[in-house]
């Protein structure tokens, strides 16, 4: 995806997002927040519920908090293989992701994304296993596991760290 910075108009991304690359393209998409309000699509449905996933559920993650960052996600609707020709072996779902208005988000960005995607490299770990020697010992998340802190939570972690170097 390359856009002129110079042009500044804004558009929504809607389309049939090919399923190996969705993730890839939703990455990409956080690089052009400011010019996208609104992506729209079908995707897999694993995909489309970790998007739309809470803390606390399997589906939680990587993409799912740094998303949330920025967007509301609503996942709209199943679509099931019958409605194709030839049906595929997976389920689709259609979503819409919306900015959620936030401009900062209170804390430094590239840390959070650094600290979201070491916490989840391990996510059945504890956080004071998988960022050993970057949380201290003593800190009240340390004994939660990566899928169990809120999006604010993140927040307050990348901050908490910060501090301490």
């Amino acid at each position: 995806m390359h856009l002129d910075h110079t042009f500044g108009s804004q558009f929504v991304l809607t389309g049939n997002y090919p399923y190996n690359i969705s993730s890839q393209i939703f990455f990409k998409m956080l690089e052009f927040k400011d010019y996208i309000p609104c992506c729209t699509g079908m995707i897999q449905k694993e995909m489309a519920e970790r998007l739309a996933a809470r803390p606390g559920t399997k589906a939680y993650g990587i993409i799912t908090v740094l998303l949330g960052l920025w967007y509301d996600v609503e996942y709209l609707f199943t679509v099931p293989p019958t409605v194709f020709n030839p049906p595929p072996k997976v389920q689709s779902a259609v979503i819409c992701m919306r900015r959620n208005g936030v401009n900062e988000i209170g804390c430094n960005e590239r840390l959070l994304t650094r600290l979201v995607k070491q916490a989840f490299q391990q996510r059945r770990k504890m956080l004071r296993v998988s960022l050993r020697g970057i949380l201290p010992e003593n800190h009240p998340f340390s004994t939660q596991r990566p899928e169990q802190l809120s999006i604010e939570e993140f927040i307050q972690l990348t901050n908490d760290v910060e501090k301490q170097v």
